[in-house]
């Protein structure tokens, strides 16, 4: 069974909401939201936690310039987890600055989101993400619940065409995202620099030994990087190239 909602967060944004409690009604809630299939997909995973001015300031306009810039030109569709915090905010922002017409999704888990007129249905609820223009909210009170539904989404969404997954910063649920992506044989490219988890993939790609599950991610042969303090046009051959077809 599929939920509608519509939510107004304010007189000059509002959003449609499907939400679902089983895989199979995936594919009908896609279609509901108007979203295009196939199309070639980019998901953002990871956060934002223990970057300073600096690096949040380069991070921001490693969105506009590079994210931004690649969804506008190939037409991507961008999946994140939704809500108003960290990157998931920055993107939202940056999409709606920039009247990016690209599709943008969140992917979260009902009990941990809220939005105007529902309150909270824990301690710690997140409220939704006001630019993102279309949410899923699938099955889960705990944060990471919506992890499998959002690889799996991302999948669906691609079918036979390209598809990716972008590391920022992150923390264990960000991992889980990325072994939940490599599973999907989705490559994975983490932006060095950025901090915490991206940071350690860089450092194993480097050739240092770290976890068992981020060498066995590296192990995949499917993870590489970008670099936030690299130049935006290389970012962006680099991040593009990874869309190319035939």
């Amino acid at each position: 069974m599929i939920v509608k909602h519509t939510i107004q967060f304010d007189e000059n944004s509002q959003a449609q909401a499907a939400q679902i409690d089983v895989k199979n009604d995936i594919d009908i809630a896609l279609q509901s939201l108007g979203i295009a299939m196939p199309a070639r997909v980019l998901v953002l995973v990871g956060g934002a936690s223990g970057m300073g001015e600096k690096s949040s300031a380069r991070l921001e306009t490693f969105f506009r310039e590079v994210v931004i810039s690649a969804a506008k030109e190939l037409n991507l569709v961008l999946i994140t987890g939704g809500t108003d915090a960290g990157i998931m905010a920055m993107l939202g922002r940056a999409h709606s600055v920039l009247n990016c017409s690209a599709q943008l999704i969140g992917v979260a888990a009902a009990g941990t989101v809220s939005w105007p007129g529902r309150a909270p249905l824990s301690e710690d609820a997140c409220n939704l993400e006001p630019n993102h223009p279309a949410f899923i909210l699938v099955p889960g009170q705990a944060w990471g619940d919506e992890a499998r539904w959002l690889a799996e989404i991302a999948s669906r969404i691609a079918d036979r065409l390209p598809s990716l997954t972008l590391l920022v910063n992150g923390g264990e649920i960000a991992l889980k995202d990325v072994q939940l992506s490599l599973a999907q044989k989705r490559a994975v490219l983490a932006l060095k620099g950025s901090g915490r988890k991206a940071d350690e993939f860089a450092a194993a790609l480097s050739g240092d030994q770290l976890s068992p599950s981020i060498m066995e991610a590296v192990a995949t042969q499917r993870v590489a990087l970008l670099n936030l303090q690299a130049d935006a046009r290389e970012n962006l051959k680099i991040l593009k190239s990874y869309f190319s077809i035939g």
